[in-house]
């Protein structure tokens, strides 16, 4: 027990210590720059430093000017096709909304009866329009 009780002491001894790191020095002096280096570095230091001038700017001004005008025209073109998909869209269905109503106007007409009252007024209303089958549909689109 006294190996574990020195063991003990010492630890808690450490702890109460404060650490001593030794400080690190650099062994070797710092390189001196040349002055050719120094004037590189300082030459491109002042240009980061100094803001942007109207110059470098107008040199940039076409480049930024083509882009911009290449991205408008790329978005007019999305615009344009997809106005040309909704308005085929739009045409598909009105075409199926005229083929259904035609298939109505012609299931109507098989089962009238052209000897009725209906029949009779029928073949009246018809008269005004250059097919059975579009006065079928226009009347059938209005009741």
């Amino acid at each position: 027990m006294d190996a574990i009780d020195k063991l003990l002491s010492q630890i808690e001894a450490d702890d109460r210590e404060p650490a001593k790191i030794p400080k690190l020095q650099p062994k070797t002096p710092p390189l001196e720059p040349s002055s050719d280096i120094d004037n590189l570095l300082a030459e491109v230091h002042a240009d980061f430093a100094k803001p942007a001038t109207s110059k470098s700017l107008k040199n940039d001004s076409p480049v930024i000017d083509n882009i911009l005008s290449q991205v408008k025209a790329s978005y007019k073109e999305q615009d344009q096709e997809r106005l040309q998909l909704k308005q085929q869209q739009l045409q598909a269905e009105q075409l199926k909304q005229i083929e259904t109503l035609k298939l109505r106007a012609k299931a109507w007409l098989k089962q009238l009866d052209p000897l009725s009252t209906e029949g009779l007024w029928f073949e009246r209303f018809a008269e005004g329009y250059p097919t059975k089958l579009a006065a079928a549909i226009n009347y059938l689109q209005e009741s």
